[in-house]
């Protein structure tokens, strides 16, 4: 039996080594940046050879956590925090200024967090589409599943046309003083590359991420929180 173990541990050592002969040893990921798994040297986007070690690399996407849009976490602290304002008085919840009270109730993780997944904001006495999602509802970087695709070659190149192609555009309606339409590039986008952390490459009409401007405007809802909840103190102590 002894060599029956010895004979399976050397043909298997053998396929792996082969397999490793033929199949490059993939690029290491450090915070988005690619290194060569020899070396750990930086390597350009979708190269195939380490310019350090003059290795070669294969190159495989991997998955990350969705960071633009709300977790579980996230979700819950907002609303308990909301339901603390509720329950401390319905005066103290006009503080919140411009978040509605359907933007906590309705928001959920991996939901839009322009809107909270609502597809629509107020702007003055109207109801207007979400410039972020669209309507969609969803983070358009995850689709709602927090979930991100890193190292797309094929999303990434695409993302990366488009943007040039947005520029263009936008300079082409800036020196025949037309107008652009400026919807039409950015809906595309979001339908297309939803699912890859190349998405932060779209642009609305504005000329800022798109994915960014979510982020942003979940920043303010927990400001708007804080601030809220200390008026809320300041007031009852009065």
């Amino acid at each position: 039996m002894k060599w029956l173990a010895f004979t399976t541990v050397v043909v298997a050592s053998l396929i792996t080594l082969g397999y490793m002969a033929v199949v490059p040893p993939g690029v290491v990921w450090e915070a988005r940046q690619p290194h060569c798994p020899s070396c750990r040297a930086d390597i350009n986007h979708y190269a195939k050879l380490c310019a350090a070690c003059d290795r070669s690399l294969s190159w495989d996407s991997k998955e990350e956590e969705c960071r633009w849009c709300l977790s579980k976490d996230d979700v819950q602290y907002l609303r308990d925090a909301y339901g603390d304002l509720i329950l401390d008085g319905a005066k103290h919840v006009g503080l919140m200024g411009t978040f509605p009270e359907a933007y906590f109730r309705v928001m959920e993780q991996g939901a839009c967090t322009f809107c909270a997944g609502l597809g629509k904001v107020s702007e003055g006495e109207a109801d207007v589409t979400c410039p972020v999602c669209r309507g969609g509802k969803k983070c358009i970087g995850c689709e709602g599943d927090r979930e991100l695709i890193v190292g797309d070659e094929d999303a990434h190149r695409t993302a990366q046309k488009r943007r040039v192609a947005w520029d263009r555009a936008k300079y082409r309606a800036g020196m025949t003083r037309r107008t652009m339409r400026k919807s039409a590039l950015v809906d595309k986008d979001v339908e297309e590359l939803t699912g890859y952390v190349e998405a932060e490459e779209i642009v609305d009409e504005r000329g800022s991420p798109l994915l960014k401007r979510a982020q942003a405007r979940a920043a303010l809802a927990y400001e708007a929180l804080e601030e809220a909840r200390l008026s809320a103190v300041e007031v009852t102590s009065d």
